[in-house]
């Protein structure tokens, strides 16, 4: 199993599954759940792996078991029956309800977790009107600033090049986020930076009302160090 075939292949089918559905007039029931069923079957045409929804995070459910509420999960995995998973993927999509910039990194922190346990091939997907995943590129700006050498998107979404996210962030701008992302997990290693790189979706001329398909793999680094929260002053 090549890594960039599946890549690129999550991001022609669903962006071609995409179309197929508007064409068939069945928007109004587009949503994330609703987009589960393309992924599910490119997963399993090209791996022979288990394919597993909600699956249980196996490094953050370790890391707080006693704790109540909802447990730590990854949107799909391809994984063998002792757990071993060779392929996680996030889904988000943007409808009628939002994508909080806290929302998106905690997804890629929960998969670079995984792809450093298991050396997994971890995706990110991000689907919706042009328009509105425009939109919400421009006013999350990562800084929270306009035009200064801090102002970064948390992901590229107009190239496929490399783009690098500090985890331990100093910036007052991030703070915050990070703050709540680590609240639960002080003792926890996390690692420093992450990095991601997109495939070329299917159709790159949209309009604002059309339908896209981004997918993002998260990408090997030089920098593997780790650090814990509770070690961190400004967390």
């Amino acid at each position: 199993m090549n890594p960039a075939t599946i890549h690129k292949t999550l991001s022609l089918g669903v962006g071609s599954w995409l179309q197929f559905e508007r064409c068939c007039k069945r928007t109004e029931v587009l949503s994330e759940a609703y987009i589960s069923y393309p992924i599910c079957q490119i997963l399993n045409s090209h791996t022979d792996k288990r394919i597993v929804s909600e699956f249980r995070h196996p490094v953050l459910t370790e890391e707080r078991p006693t704790k109540r509420g909802r447990k730590p999960s990854v949107d799909f995995v391809a994984c063998d029956h002792s757990g071993e998973v060779e392929i996680a993927i996030e889904v988000k999509w943007l409808g009628r309800s939002d994508v909080s910039p806290r929302s998106l990194i905690w997804d890629l922190v929960r998969l670079e977790l995984i792809r450093r346990k298991f050396g997994a091939d971890c995706f990110f997907i991000l689907a919706g009107r042009m328009g509105k995943i425009d939109t919400f590129f421009e006013r999350n700006r990562y800084s929270g600033k306009y035009g200064g050498p801090k102002n970064r998107s948390i992901l590229k979404h107009k190239s496929n090049g490399i783009n690098s996210l500090a985890l331990n962030s100093s910036i007052a701008a991030h703070r915050s986020i990070f703050r709540s992302l680590y609240n639960d997990y002080p003792a926890t290693k996390f690692p420093n930076r992450l990095a991601t790189t997109r495939a070329t979706p299917l159709i790159t001329d949209r309009k604002p009302t059309d339908y896209q398909v981004y997918v993002w793999r998260l990408a090997e680094i030089s920098d593997e160090a780790w650090f814990k929260p509770e070690n961190i002053p400004h967390f």
